[in-house]
């Protein structure tokens, strides 16, 4: 049988002409093209990532300003007054002469009920305070907004009426607690005044009280914030 030597050199070179890798240019274009594709889904991956964060802390945000709104709204129908101060530091807040007037603003809401007792006709006394206050960093004027009540939630009976002609509310809350460094519970992680860089303004003597603060969420990186602003009134 015969073979042809120049068929099977030209079908060895065929071979080896399909073997060949990418020239150099071809691996640079590429290269190139895998840069691009790179580049555009690490992009998105990071608008992904950002759109998440985001929506997660925008819902968290909201969950704080509705449960915050619905509880101290609650607490101001079933008061019989309101009372701000500039802070919840015992020197802010240790003499009637710390009110806030009508128009002012401070970053520290108490509000009281009273009863007269043991019968209708007989002295006002306190039967519950509940205390709403920022504390805020200097620098920043950044702080979480706490609570405290008293007496302690699910305390029941009259044992721990005050006469409240025998006592001022300054000097009750002084008895209550002595300065604001307490492990009080946290209502909103973070806040900022809005109003002259506080968080309640009184108007009508009291009876309006208006929150107008931002609540913030996120990290030093990235914060996401959500303003606030409503009204309140005690029963009187």
């Amino acid at each position: 049988m015969y073979y042809s030597h120049t068929s099977s050199q030209q079908r060895i070179k065929s071979e080896k002409s399909k073997s060949r890798g990418f020239t150099l240019p071809e691996a640079l274009i590429s290269l190139t093209i895998i840069g691009f594709l790179s580049a555009g889904l690490t992009y998105f991956m990071k608008d992904v990532a950002y759109g998440l964060f985001w929506g997660t802390q925008k819902i968290e945000i909201s969950q704080d300003v509705r449960s915050f709104t619905m509880r101290i709204a609650a607490e101001a129908r079933s008061a019989n007054s309101a009372i701000i101060y500039s802070s919840f530091k015992n020197t802010d807040r240790d003499q009637g002469a710390d009110r806030r007037d009508d128009g002012l603003s401070g970053d520290c809401l108490v509000l009281v009920n009273t009863e007269p007792y043991p019968n209708a006709d007989s002295p006002e006394h306190y039967t519950r305070v509940i205390v709403y206050f920022r504390k805020a960093a200097e620098t920043e004027n950044i702080g979480p907004v706490r609570r405290l009540e008293w007496p302690a939630s699910g305390t029941t009976g009259t044992s721990h009426y005050v006469d409240a002609s025998g006592k001022t509310i300054e000097e009750l809350l002084t008895s209550i607690a002595a300065d604001d460094t307490g492990d009080y519970p946290v209502i909103v992680e973070l806040s900022r005044g809005m109003a002259d860089g506080r968080l309640f303004t009184n108007f009508r003597q009291g009876k309006v009280i208006v929150v107008n603060g931002e609540i913030l969420h996120g990290n030093q990186a990235e914060e996401v914030t959500n303003t606030y602003n409503l009204s309140i009134s005690p029963r009187g």
